[in-house]
């Protein structure tokens, strides 16, 4: 069975998430593109050099227009000295050159779009992302199994990092990001070193170094990897060993070192290409604030915390301690977590944009896995090995949760907050989806006192108002003693209807719809004005009730402004009610508010 997951594990995972990522991308549509975001800008170097041969990427208002809707424009160039350059590094445009190529012959042989952004290319996209994941995990479980770690506690501790963190949404959905691709490079680094300093493996001396190359150009700040390379040896004595038998081997050395520069001056002639100079930099004033590190920011606000966002990671971090028995291992690797926390805070801004959770701790989840390892192989109580793998189970839940919450905009990349946090916290129900998105960027209507006309109120304290059936109660109201309940055999309120005069015609009226309500999670119960003539209906407009939820539990006040129709005629008919399309809840309806509100 050891055997089986040394040799077969990594694979099960890479199939699996294979499977749901194809499944999800399965077509290729305007709101459904592999390449989008800071993915446009990363990728854009391939058809600029091998389609359009277009040095100032001009060509993203043809692919925009075609592939992508108006709202997720992306401009990912900066403009310097009258020139544009693309932001992003090329590093993820190299690894991703052998299935950009594959693609692009594939659609020339077969007659398809040759544009570099047709669906062939986003789905090769995606098996670029997974043969790099693969490479990467399958070089982790090599580098845990050789520190004795057992190859299904190795594989454990894997399942953890890539389903119970942040890890799961940019392999499976967010493939553009280069945060997969910089973790593989880390992990096949690491082993590489690893197999320099144990086996005195000349070859992966060049090959550590041409990965380190890649490394480098993807993010640059992942430089910091070298700073690992201390637990690798394992003591004083072996570090210094380690790095004496590289010296001892100047041809590999000077050829890994030539091997990295190739990247480099990768990324130097598309600079030169595109500015007329070999260097630049892109991000203008977004710089490295090393004085002003965000730490706490950084992994416990609610906005992007890694911790918060990734729980797990929290465990996996302090299983460290187990290696306490070693301490030159235990004092390196916690030393080199707290260096990669503070380089990584001191970016200008501590959320990295566009985010699920924290998603730069990404890189590095190769510590917390020897975490679980670790602890997996070192836990020998059975009470203690229950109650680890119960907190483990329950933080893959509440990954997964969050992931499927992410998806389907049940929290948001931006302005979250406590108060949001535990309002939708495990909550997975339609009613929460899009929700928040909904209440950032539309505007509620507020109520207007001034300027009206004329006015109608139902507080629900007499029956047969309105025309109703007698659905009211006296067990729960806002005021007085009655409200009204609208549930699955009362899906629309009491109505009030209002024949239009020319009086409010030519006064160029507003109407105001008002109603407090209690309940569940709106989903799609909502305020509505119908207007009918001769008996027909001739509009219908509404507004959703959970544009104005803030809280569960409270009464909330729904309002609807809606300027009267120049089409209207006097006799026609206007209604006014509350539609429960969410038939399965119970709302409560109090203090009914029609308002006629002159311009």
């Amino acid at each position: 069975m050891q055997e089986f997951f040394r040799k077969y594990g990594v694979l099960l995972f890479i199939l699996f998430m294979g499977f749901v990522a194809f499944r999800h991308y399965g077509v290729i549509t305007p709101k459904n593109q592999v390449i989008r975001a800071d993915g446009k800008g990363y990728y854009a170097y391939l058809p600029a050099v091998f389609v359009y041969n277009d040095n100032q990427m001009n060509f993203l208002y043809y692919y925009e227009g075609k592939y992508d809707l108006p709202e997720d424009f992306a401009e990912f160039r900066a403009y310097q000295n009258g020139k544009y350059l693309d932001k992003y590094y090329a590093g993820l445009a190299i690894l991703q050159l052998p299935f950009f190529l594959a693609a692009h012959a594939i659609s020339h042989i077969c007659g398809l779009p040759t544009d570099g952004y047709a669906p062939l290319y986003q789905q090769f996209f995606i098996l670029g992302s997974l043969f790099y994941l693969f490479m990467g995990m399958q070089a982790l479980m090599y580098f845990l199994i050789r520190l004795k770690i057992k190859p299904f506690h190795a594989w454990l501790a894997m399942l953890l990092i890539l389903f119970g963190t942040n890890c799961y949404h940019y392999a499976v959905y967010e493939q553009c990001m280069t945060h997969i691709y910089n973790l593989s490079l880390m992990c096949i680094f690491i082993y590489g070193m690893q197999r320099v300093f144990y086996d005195d493996s000349k070859k992966w001396i060049l090959i550590s170094l041409f990965v380190l190359g890649l490394i480098f150009i993807v993010r640059p700040t992942n430089l910091i990897i070298v700073f690992f390379i201390p637990f690798i040896a394992g003591s004083w004595s072996e570090l210094k060993s380690g790095i004496i038998k590289i010296l001892k081997s100047p041809k590999f050395l000077v050829g890994g070192m030539l091997l990295a520069a190739i990247p480099v001056l990768i990324q130097c002639e598309l600079w030169y290409w595109q500015t007329g100079h070999f260097y630049a930099y892109s991000y203008g004033k977004e710089v490295m604030e090393w004085t002003n590190p965000k730490i706490y920011h950084i992994l416990f606000s609610y906005r992007s915390g890694w911790f918060l966002w990734s729980p797990l990671a929290f465990i996996g971090i302090c299983m460290l301690t187990l290696l306490y028995k070693s301490p030159f291992r235990m004092f390196s690797i916690l030393t080199f977590m707290f260096f990669v926390i503070y380089v990584l805070s001191c970016w200008w801004t501590p959320d990295y944009g566009w985010r699920f959770g924290s998603r730069v701790f990404i890189d590095y989840l190769f510590v917390v896995a020897i975490g679980f390892a670790y602890a997996f192989d070192k836990i020998k109580s059975a009470y203690l090995r229950i109650a680890f793998s119960v907190v483990c189970i329950i933080g893959l839940f509440v990954a997964q949760v969050q992931a499927y919450q992410y998806r389907k905009e049940i929290i948001t990349w931006d302005n979250m907050n406590e108060t949001l946090y535990w309002r939708v916290f495990l909550q997975t129900g339609k009613a929460y989806q899009h929700w928040l998105n909904e209440k950032n960027y539309y505007q509620q209507q507020t109520i207007v006192e001034n300027g009206i006309e004329q006015s109608f109120t139902n507080g629900f304290e007499e029956p047969g108002t309105w025309n109703s059936d007698d659905n009211r109660t006296s067990y729960f109201s806002r005021t007085g003693t009655y409200s009204y309940i609208i549930d699955d055999k009362h899906i629309f309120s009491p109505a009030f209807k209002y024949t239009l005069t020319d009086y409010i015609l030519k006064n160029d009226s507003i109407v105001q719809e008002s109603v407090w309500f209690f309940g569940p999670q709106p989903e799609n119960t909502r305020l509505v004005i119908r207007v009918d003539r001769n008996d027909k209906m001739i509009s219908w407009d509404d507004m959703q009730f959970r544009r104005f939820v803030n809280e569960s539990g409270t009464w909330t006040r729904a309002v609807f402004h809606l300027p009267l129709a120049k089409n209207l005629k006097a006799g026609d008919v206007m209604s006014f009610f509350v539609y429960n399309g969410d038939s399965k809840n119970r709302f409560f309806l109090d203090d009914f508010r029609v308002d006629f509100i002159r311009k």
